[in-house]
């Protein structure tokens, strides 16, 4: 049996939340306030779509307002059902994918200057993060979700990146410094 794409539910989520979007419309949302923990790229996202149509669990609309015609897609109540049933069943193992993890196990290979490079680089973008998800705390979430019902959920989801981002941070401090004691005691042998 081939294994079920997740996609599909990020898709329903994002169409449950929204209404009517385009594919665009869904990229962009899951770029702009899930990106911490799902991406999905157009090459998942369009072919969910056509999936997620013959299923009828969406409906497709052209709009031709605007410069070129769109399609807008909307949850159907199957697609409702079909959401709210995979959010009752048990999540699977939590699996990581992380580049930068698989060069820092191997980067015994390498000098630790590069291995330290990549580990700032990822630093800063953790650091640039952090601050995003702050912004959104401090502001958007309290302010344009108060009363709805997906509130309290999404300033947990957000909650969660924030302490995960300020964990990585730490421990991408503490690699740091102890791959730039390793160089030190390599430049001294």
């Amino acid at each position: 049996m081939a294994k079920e794409s997740k996609s599909r539910y990020a898709i329903l989520g994002v169409l449950s939340h929204r209404g009517e979007l385009s594919g665009y419309d869904i990229k962009q949302f899951l770029l702009e306030r899930a990106c911490y923990f799902w991406a999905e790229s157009e090459s998942q996202i369009y072919p969910s779509l056509k999936r997620l149509m013959a299923e009828e669990l969406v409906t497709c609309r052209e709009d031709a307002h605007g410069a070129r015609a769109r399609k807008l897609y909307k949850i159907t109540e199957s697609g409702l059902i079909a959401l709210q049933a995979w959010l009752k069943a048990p999540s699977i193992k939590y699996q990581i994918r992380d580049e930068l993890i698989l060069k820092l196990f191997f980067g015994c290979h390498v000098e630790p200057a590069i291995m330290i490079e990549h580990l700032q680089a990822a630093r800063r973008r953790e650091i640039e993060f952090l601050y995003l998800v702050n912004r959104a705390l401090d502001n958007n979430i309290d302010h344009c979700l108060e009363g709805m019902p997906q509130h309290e959920y999404v300033r947990a989801v957000a909650r969660g990146g924030q302490r995960c981002t300020q964990a990585t941070i730490e421990w991408l401090d503490e690699t740091i410094a102890s791959l730039q004691r390793l160089e030190k005691k390599t430049h001294l042998n």
